[in-house]
């Protein structure tokens, strides 16, 4: 199988070497008569182009690579088959076909009519088409194969006495041979029956219809009605007030009726993306561009989204054919147990168009990935696009994290190359030595964490000389960097509070012991406006170098949902008040 996941086509190659395209949503498949699939392998190139792949037997180092146009080939494939089908006008605008079959011949594998034409277009050689719609189930002993309901696109033109002669006579209805026939009889040998009248439906409007089986005389042939019996053994219809059909059993390439791809009339769009609700943050937006029925969503608890995709329709396009593709727009959701579903509502906001709109929300202690998939399952194959995906992760977003912001503020551009003094005139920020390891319980010359600060690769390591400070302190931004300049970091790396980019940290605040900061405590996420952290909720405080030199002066939350969260966090600390944190610094280094 090869796959374009941003447009959701999907191409299986069969063990009899036959190629099948399938589209995210639909549920069903198509054939791609292609030659020369057993010599190939195929590939997807990343604007959707199917491409075929193969080697020149005559000189084998000349690979061949051909483009399968597949618009072209499914446009002109036309489903010619060699059953007849039996028509039943149930009104100007809807139309019943019958698949027959000759139990007394031999049975064909499957029927030709199915649940994978739902879509398609039945068109007649001698005029009219109408779109499959639906399959009807038909009792077990019918004598059709398969029915379907179709929808008129055009009228099917009936034939003329030129074309059945029969046509020119007053025709009677009477008990068959069989109680599945019927006897369908002409009064006078003005008209005849003909050869070429089998496999043909003879209408009589308001009535019945009846396909021809055989023709047994110039005056008699025997027929099935198609959707009952008379009551009555006779009936009587004058020339001119019953009709005929020509949908008998074709080949190619005299073909009585087709089975065709319909053509494409439908987009799909992605409201949100156009205003509808901002955009998740974390989205990368090249992937945004190259993948556009791909959509990445983070919620994290409280979270909730709006999503909306619209189907609108080619204003020139027959009204059948608009309202059945755009009306079957649909919404899959992979997991729905991660997500609340508050709405779900399918409106249609213009003659050509309907939109489908969800509000989702994250489920409280659920966490994981699900997809929401809108689709067009009714759409032709020929569409380019026919589905988008969305894909709704209900965790803690990546770039999503607490910030603290004391009394001073230091801009990023002072941070990185300015000198700022207090009212005293005394430096605000310190300068770390190359390779700075913070002291540890054990002395200020022996540091045990992790850690390491301001890394320049080429220099000896800072207070590195008892075995337990040898032991520890890795490496993260400058792995596999020899000089400080191969470390690649960035201004934002500069000065981050983050412990992945310790080696990148030169500078931090300088404090008069004791230190003492008051803490304000933010949410953070890029794109957005920070966000000051409510009085009601709590937080936790740690050191990551793991010094104890220092103590909090904070109202530590003591309740009964404390208690209940502690089962579900694994942490000793005390839970504090996050609206305002002090934080007295004893030690120094």
């Amino acid at each position: 199988m090869v796959a374009d996941t941003s447009l959701g086509v999907h191409v299986f190659i069969s063990d009899q070497q036959t190629l099948f395209i399938h589209k995210t949503g639909f549920n069903r498949i198509d054939s791609l008569p292609v030659g020369g699939v057993e010599q190939s392998s195929f590939a997807m190139t990343k604007s959707g182009e199917l491409i075929a792949i193969a080697i020149d037997l005559s000189e084998i180092s000349n690979i061949v690579v051909t483009v399968v146009d597949v618009s072209t080939i499914l446009t002109n494939e036309n489903q010619a088959v060699s059953v007849p089908l039996a028509m039943f006008p149930v009104s100007n605008d809807e139309v019943l076909f019958f698949e027959y079959y000759d139990s007394t011949q031999q049975l064909l594998s499957d029927p030709v009519l199915s649940r994978n034409n739902i879509g398609q277009l039945i068109r007649a050689r001698n005029g009219g088409s109408a779109i499959i719609v639906d399959m009807i189930n038909l009792p077990s002993d019918s004598v059709f194969r398969a029915c379907v309901r179709t929808k008129v696109i055009s009228s099917f033109s009936y034939l003329s006495t030129t074309s059945s002669p029969a046509l020119t006579n007053t025709l009677t209805v009477s008990t068959g041979s069989s109680d599945s026939t019927v006897s369908l009889n002409l009064l006078s040998a003005s008209g005849s029956w003909t050869a070429s009248d089998v496999g043909r439906t003879v209408h009589v409007p308001g009535w019945n219809s009846y396909l021809v089986l055989s023709v047994e005389s110039t005056q008699s042939a025997t027929a099935i009605p198609v959707m009952f019996h008379s009551d009555s053994s006779f009936t009587t219809h004058t020339a001119g007030d019953w009709l005929m059909f020509d949908f008998s059993a074709s080949s190619s390439p005299d073909e009585t009726w087709v089975i065709v791809e319909n053509e494409c009339v439908t987009s799909l769009e992605d409201v949100v993306s156009s205003g509808g609700h901002r955009r998740d943050d974390d989205v990368d937006d090249d992937q945004v561009r190259t993948e556009p029925s791909r959509r990445l969503y983070h919620l994290d608890l409280g979270d909730s989204i709006a999503l909306s995709v619209k189907a609108s329709a080619d204003e020139n396009s027959h009204s059948v054919m608009r309202d059945f593709v755009t009306g079957s727009l649909a919404v899959v959701f992979g997991n729905p147990r991660l997500l609340d579903i508050h709405s779900q509502q399918n409106t249609q906001t213009s003659p050509v168009s309907y939109q489908l709109s969800v509000s989702l929300s994250n489920r409280l202690s659920y966490q994981g990935e699900t997809s929401v998939l809108f689709s067009l399952p009714r759409a032709s194959m020929l569409c380019r696009q026919t589905s988008i995906s969305f894909t709704i992760q209900t965790s803690c977003p990546p770039s999503k994290h607490l910030i603290y912001i004391t009394d001073v503020h230091i801009s990023k551009n002072t941070w990185l190359h300015g000198h700022p003094v207090d009212q005293m005139g005394r430096p605000l920020l310190f300068d770390l030595p190359p390779n700075y390891r913070p002291p540890s319980v054990q002395g200020v010359s022996v540091p045990l964490t992790p850690n390491i600060y301001n890394v320049h690769p080429d220099l000896p390591r800072l207070n590195d000389f008892y075995d337990v400070s040898k032991m520890s302190g890795e490496l993260k931004q400058c792995v596999g960097a020899r000089t400080r300049a191969e470390c690649s970091c960035t201004d934002d790396m500069l000065i981050s509070a983050s412990v992945q980019y310790t080696d990148c940290r030169r500078r931090v605040r300088r404090l008069l012991h004791p230190g003492v900061l008051e803490l304000h405590i933010n949410i953070h996420r890029e794109g957005r406006d920070d966000v000051k952290i409510a009085a009601s909720k709590w937080v936790t405080i740690d050191e990551l170098n793991d010094r104890r030199d220092y103590f909090i002066d904070s109202k530590a939350w003591q309740s009964e949902s404390i208690l209940a969260a502690r089962q579900y966090i694994d942490t000793a600390l005390p839970f504090l008040t996050a609206n305002k944190v002090t934080l007295t610094v004893m030690g120094s280094g």
